[in-house]
């Protein structure tokens, strides 16, 4: 006799359930948002060495006061640069460049940003002109993602600012200072894996036609403060004091080029 047909119904194939997709959501937004958290509490630090150019001498006072570095010339001009850090570096690492800058005759604030990224302060330079009394013309100026939340400031505040200082950075794509009455430079390491040739070139049009473009031949990104290699970054062939010594007289062009415009 044949086998009677089985009429029992089929396993389910259904995928997994409403509640299992749920957790798995929330759980790779968890681990995202971990990361996320550990990455910002992170940063780049500064090296020893940079700390040296954090101490007062007979020439320059250095005060760490509210996030604000300042370096101020005993016998100054009347001209000041306020320049934000790299993204996820400390502002400390800046301190050998400033300090270089200050020995010029020239103030100099360092802003100390939230977790490390101006884009979460770009218009921190309002305090500093604000509260500062050291100078009369101020320039802005940053590395990296410091240097485009400076363009966006100098862009938004024009009365404010004369000059802008871009270390390895461009403007935000819809920053325009192309008609800005702006003493500009651009300044770029060969050797920059994070900051291409055609960033900058790029950012040409979004700037006044009269900005300086330099390029430091054996410069990397990271080179412009004392922190020590940065992911993605080329190898230097400069040393990295030599490299913020030829930063230091272009930034210090600018300054005198800005006081120049601001006296006639």
């Amino acid at each position: 006799m044949p086998d009677a047909p089985d009429t029992r119904p089929a396993p389910s194939r259904r995928g997994p359930g409403v509640r299992t997709v749920i957790v798995a959501i929330v759980a790779v937004v968890l681990v995202g948002a971990l990361a996320a958290i550990v990455w910002l509490a992170t940063p780049y630090p500064a090296h020893d060495t940079a700390f040296d150019a954090l101490e007062t001498s007979a020439t320059v006072t250095v005060t760490d006061v509210d996030g604000l570095i300042s370096f101020r010339p005993h016998d100054s001009s009347d001209t000041g640069l306020i320049l934000y850090p790299g993204g996820r570096v400390a502002v400390e690492a800046y301190a050998p460049l400033a300090r270089r800058v200050a020995d010029a005759g020239h103030l100099v604030v360092l802003v100390r940003m939230p977790v490390g990224l101006a884009v979460l302060d770009a218009d921190a330079a309002s305090r500093v002109i604000a509260e500062e009394a050291g100078a009369e013309v101020w320039i802005v100026g940053g590395h990296s993602l410091g240097g485009a939340m400076a363009a966006r400031f100098a862009e938004r505040n024009p009365a404010r600012v004369s000059g802008l200082v871009l270390l390895a950075a461009y403007p935000p794509s819809s920053t325009d200072l192309s008609n800005a009455e702006l003493a500009v430079v651009s300044v770029r390491g060969t050797e920059d894996g994070l900051v291409t040739v055609e960033d900058v070139d790029e950012s040409r049009r979004r700037l006044p036609a009269t900005a300086r473009f330099v390029v430091l031949p054996g410069g990397n990104h990271a080179g412009f403060g004392e922190y020590g290699p940065q992911q993605g970054d080329g190898t230097a062939r400069l040393p990295s004091d030599v490299q913020q010594e030829a930063t230091a007289r272009e930034i210090i062009a600018v300054l005198e080029e800005a006081n120049r415009r601001a006296v006639r």
